[in-house]
């Protein structure tokens, strides 16, 4: 029987969601055929949303409500404020380092490689929520996160690169695009929906501190929801209130991850409240953590199993290996002859993906075993 031991009754049910959000992630960065991926696992191409566009908002969700379990614990046994902001600050350049090396990976090539990228805007959103959290009470909390999400918004409808007037969400002439062509010229995402363009830009990492500020609050809100019966409703209802009020607001400024929209911070935070609230009440209000125990492998080690992940996945488009006399990459030589004999394309694509999940799952399943812990 696998147990949990008892300095790990804690929050389980967060590392439950941390799991579930990685074990997405993986199957999303890590489809065998990019022509043929289900929908739940392709991003939306620009406005609305599909499964993948769950990931990221959740996995910043859940960097916030670690923030807030993290430093709540350490203020309660005394640790000074200044020493907490040099283990922020340290961590957040580890997040940003790890981040640009992942970028340029395996060329290294500095003229053209990405600047802006996923660890990066972890690392800051990270940082910023965390100072939040530092020094500034609840109530001034929630009113920075609505002031983000309200100032993003204006921001959104009503600057241009020429001023104010009429702005646009277009993705050739939105404003975050037009910063982030300006500062990193060369270094932005290949695959973006124009040239030059970042999903994960500097001005649109300004909302996603909301997103993350928003499961700082999550977490706060959890004793709420294990006081009573009632109190028990209190997440759920929030969440759905979150996800509908963000519906709502979709109406006049799209769902869009790519630019982070407000709509999409209100959304994919309602909805990530309400599977964070089931998780609570299976696991840690009732108990029942055997369910859990497969996704805490992946969510106790977050950091690793992404960026071990990741550097795979790089390392298998960019290396090749012979193939009936020509050339092709390690992934393409796997995918071809190991699934896409056996399945319908988009299901090949699907198991290629899942048995590289498997194989990082066992990976983090040792450091598990060993009591290795190394989250976001």
């Amino acid at each position: 029987m696998t147990t949990i031991s008892p300095e790990d009754k804690r929050l389980v049910s967060l590392d439950l969601f941390r799991g579930l959000t990685m074990a997405l992630m993986i199957l999303v960065n890590n489809q065998g055929n990019w022509n043929a991926v289900f929908p739940v696992f392709r991003h939306a191409a620009w406005n609305g949303w599909l499964g993948a566009d769950t990931v990221f908002p959740f996995f910043l969700f859940a960097v916030g409500a670690s923030i807030h379990v993290s430093l709540s614990a350490l203020l309660a046994a005394g640790t000074p404020r200044r020493a907490l902001i040099v283990k922020v600050a340290r961590r957040t350049a580890v997040l940003i380092a790890l981040g640009l090396f992942l970028n340029l990976f395996p060329s290294f090539d500095f003229g053209t490689f990405r600047i802006p990228g996923v660890l990066q805007r972890i690392g800051l959103c990270y940082c910023f929520a965390s100072i939040t959290y530092l020094y500034a009470g609840e109530r001034a909390r929630l009113f920075i996160t609505m002031a983000i999400i309200a100032g993003y918004g204006v921001l959104l409808l009503w600057v241009t690169p020429e001023g104010f007037g009429q702005g646009s969400l277009e993705p050739c002439c939105n404003l975050p695009g037009f910063i982030d062509r300006a500062l990193f010229p060369g270094h932005t995402y290949e695959h973006a929906p124009v040239p030059g363009f970042d999903p994960e830009g500097l001005v649109s990492t300004v909302p996603a501190i909301a997103s993350t500020m928003i499961g700082a609050c999550a977490a706060q809100m959890l004793r709420v929801s294990a006081a009573d019966t009632t109190g028990r409703w209190f997440l759920p209802g929030s969440g759905l209130l979150l996800a509908a009020a963000g519906a709502a607001l979709g109406l006049i400024i799209p769902i869009n991850k790519n630019l982070w929209t407000p709509s999409y911070i209100l959304f994919m935070g309602g909805l990530a409240l309400t599977v964070l609230s089931a998780a609570h009440y299976i696991c840690d209000v009732k108990g029942f953590r055997l369910p859990a125990v497969p996704f805490l492998v992946l969510g106790r080690n977050a950091l690793p199993a992404y960026l071990l992940s990741s550097l795979a996945g790089k390392a298998m488009i960019s290396f090749h290996v012979p193939d009936q006399g020509t050339p092709v990459t390690v992934k393409s030589f796997i995918f071809t002859h190991a699934f896409a004999p056996w399945f319908t394309p988009s299901a090949a694509s699907l198991v290629y993906a899942a048995a590289f999940l498997l194989f990082w799952w066992v990976i983090m399943y040792i450091l598990y075993r060993k009591r290795i812990f190394i989250s976001l």
